[in-house]
């Protein structure tokens, strides 16, 4: 199981990939906001092109002065710098991202704790990945964000699991996927019914030994 959880799509991909074939002439004609989505988009995909692009967004925006897209920005080349394995550099964006967030961002700090803990999960410093995580949890609970709860759930739950600690796991999948219930999220139930499953299978095989 590995830490993240990152619910992209297809949709924009092949449109980025047409925005970089045709230049920078096409790619100026959009929003930063617009190239943002599409290279967030194509993080699982291509990550090198959407680190090149996250780059190229990020230096227009620091030119104009766009604090937004420029935090934005560093988010996804965190995540693809993170994808690609880099996690130190990876970590690198996503405090720099932090540091540009107003102090109202509350969810948007939620989403780089996240993405911060998904890269301690891989670098294999879990009690790091699970601090940062719970720290995400609080403040998507508190800002109502189910969905978000849920994928931070499920994030908790597979430290645990990796740490051996299955009551804890199964513990954590059965809430997130309550919450996948509640929101509702096909993907999510389906994703945490079968995270759920594995780890009470791994708990019955432990009885048995």
């Amino acid at each position: 199981m590995h830490g993240s959880w990152d619910w992209l799509g297809r949709g924009g991909v092949w449109v980025l990939l047409a925005a970089l074939a045709a230049g920078p002439s096409f790619a100026a004609e959009m929003s930063f906001a617009e190239r943002l989505a599409q290279a967030e988009a194509l993080v699982n995909q291509d990550a090198r092109a959407a680190e090149v692009e996250a780059r190229a967004i990020l230096a227009g925006a620091e030119a104009v002065g766009d604090t937004a897209a420029i935090g934005t920005a560093q988010r996804v080349l965190g995540r693809s710098l993170n994808v690609r394995g880099d996690n130190e550099a990876a970590l690198a964006a996503f405090q720099a991202a932090l540091a540009s967030l107003p102090p109202d961002a509350s969810v948007d700090r939620a989403l780089l704790l996240r993405h911060m803990g998904v890269v301690y999960f891989d670098l294999a410093q879990r009690d790091l990945a699970l601090s940062h995580y719970l720290q995400a949890l609080a403040i998507f609970e508190a800002a109502a964000a189910t969905e978000e709860v849920a994928k931070t759930r499920a994030n908790i739950a597979n430290v645990h699991y990796i740490n051996g600690d299955l009551e804890r796991a199964a513990s954590a999948h059965r809430q997130a996927l309550q919450a996948f219930e509640s929101v509702p999220s096909p993907l999510g139930i389906a994703g945490s019914a079968l995270n759920l499953s594995a780890v009470l299978s791994a708990q019955a095989g432990a009885e048995d030994v």
